[in-house]
């Protein structure tokens, strides 16, 4: 049996030449397979270049085509909204002019000005010509407020800025009226109607006005117990503990409130919101009683500035109180608005006009009463008080969509943290579908017998919550 013989060295020369001739061709395919793909590459990305290009000039020749047609369309629909609005604006321009209305056209700021200064010339001896001022003020505020928000639809920030200025002056003038008329009224307090405990009860406005005032007055310096202070015909009760009067020694003390529907910090606190108005409840001091000498009548007239003495409570400054005497809590109740929502269970804070923000120290047993909309609370301080809640407590919103309904008719949708908002978008205006709850059927919704008398004129009727969508026509904003 032979043995296998080795390979020579010329086959294996031979075989490797082979090889690498093998190896030569294969790499000769692959370069001129990469190049035949790197060729169709560049030609495929060459005729998408010309193709996008012709694309571009074809837009471009569309758009400048359709441009002429969007301006003119554009400038229709200007010259359409600004005729529109030019009626509405006549439109009340006339209903202003017919009733012989006096109030200053909000346009212009010297109109504003010189009203403001005729008001504090005219010095409020009443405090029934003071709430009447103030519910003037107030309407004012409301046309200020209109153009504010004409001023954020063509987002004109300075005009915003300029309207909520002077809103927050007349509404600083408001309280400067009563505040006069309420220093008037303590000069001449004598001459109103004291019970048997020497005791003055005072109250002006009703129990749904924007604005509310009650007074309370002792006019002896001494005798003072808890004492119970109730304004049935405005909704406000008070009750006042003993260190009220230990606290204010040597001084005849009286308890104004004043309620508001607004509050006068608005904006302020960046972090807490006021909801549902402001009621301030204030201890004044009443100056000493007029005299009779030898058929004089002999007052003591305050200096300018000072006719209207508050006491502070607690009295950090005296030095024989604070130590010696127990501060004792004050008991407040009001009525909230119908329209405004208040959640299960609201916060009331005290407006800190040091730190100016909302506090909520020394304010203990909040109640919220649903069925007759008064809450009540005790608190450790005298001071302006409102419910207060987070500024981002509707916040973030999760979602929101509009869709068509109808010809010229959309549905907005927005989900809110805690409710979520229907409004039906029409040329009629903006209308609330949705959430249905009793705050909002006097504020968005209307019979239809009021949609019906919408172009008569207003109507107070109110339709009764819980009723059927389908027995209520929504009030166009």
């Amino acid at each position: 049996m032979g043995r296998k013989g080795k390979k020579s060295k010329k086959q294996l020369e031979e075989e490797l030449g082979r090889v690498a001739e093998e190896q030569k061709r294969q790499e000769e395919k692959e370069r001129l397979l990469k190049l035949e793909e790197d060729t169709f590459t560049r030609h495929r990305d060459k005729l998408e270049e010309e193709r996008d290009a012709r694309e571009k000039v074809l837009e471009a020749e569309r758009l400048e085509e359709e441009s002429s047609i969007v301006t003119r369309m554009k400038g229709e629909r200007k010259q359409n909204l600004e005729y529109e609005q030019s009626k509405l604006q006549d439109r009340m321009n006339w209903q202003k002019f017919v009733s012989c209305t006096s109030r200053p056209n909000v346009a212009f700021e010297n109109e504003i000005t010189t009203y403001m200064t005729m008001v504090r010339e005219e010095q409020a001896t009443k405090m029934e010509e003071a709430m009447r001022k103030c519910h003037e003020s107030e309407e004012i505020v409301g046309d200020l407020m209109e153009l504010y928000c004409k001023s954020r639809e063509d987002g004109d920030i300075a005009r915003q800025e300029w309207c909520m200025h002077y809103v927050n002056e007349i509404r600083r003038l408001e309280i400067e009226q009563i505040d006069e008329a309420t220093g008037y009224l303590l000069q001449y307090i004598e001459k109103q109607d004291a019970n048997a405990h020497s005791q003055v009860y005072l109250s002006w406005g009703e129990q749904n006005d924007d604005i509310k005032v009650g007074f309370w007055g002792h006019l002896l310096s001494k005798g003072f117990r808890t004492k119970q202070i109730d304004h049935p015909k405005i909704q406000i009760s008070l009750e006042m503990p003993k260190s009220i009067a230990l606290q204010s020694m040597g001084h005849c003390i009286g308890v104004r409130s004043l309620y508001t529907t607004h509050d006068t910090v608005n904006g302020k606190d960046p972090s807490q919101m006021s909801v549902g108005g402001m009621i301030r409840v204030d201890l004044l001091s009443i100056p000493p009683f007029s005299k009779r000498v030898k058929g004089w009548t002999i007052r003591q007239v305050p200096p300018p500035g000072q006719e209207l003495l508050r006491l502070p409570y607690p009295n950090t400054e005296s030095t024989t109180t604070t130590a010696a005497i127990a501060v004792g809590q004050c008991k407040i109740e009001y009525k909230v608005p119908a329209h405004v929502l208040v959640g299960k269970n609201p916060n009331i804070s005290w407006w800190d006009t040091q730190e100016e923000k909302w506090q909520t120290e020394g304010i203990i047993d909040i109640s919220w009463e649903t069925e007759t909309r008064k809450i009540s609370f005790w608190s450790q301080r005298l001071a302006a008080f409102s419910i207060t809640q987070e500024r981002h407590l509707d916040l973030p919103y999760k979602y929101w969509s509009v869709r068509p309904v109808a010809p010229l008719v959309c549905e907005l949708k927005i989900q809110a943290a805690r409710f979520e908002l229907n409004f039906v978008i029409s040329e009629d205006g903006l209308r609330l579908k949705g959430p249905d709850l009793p705050e909002l059927h006097g504020v968005m919704y209307a019979s239809p017998e009021e949609a019906n008398m919408a172009e008569i004129g207003p109507t107070s009727a109110i339709p009764a919550a819980g009723g059927s969508n389908s027995h209520r026509a929504p009030r166009v904003r």
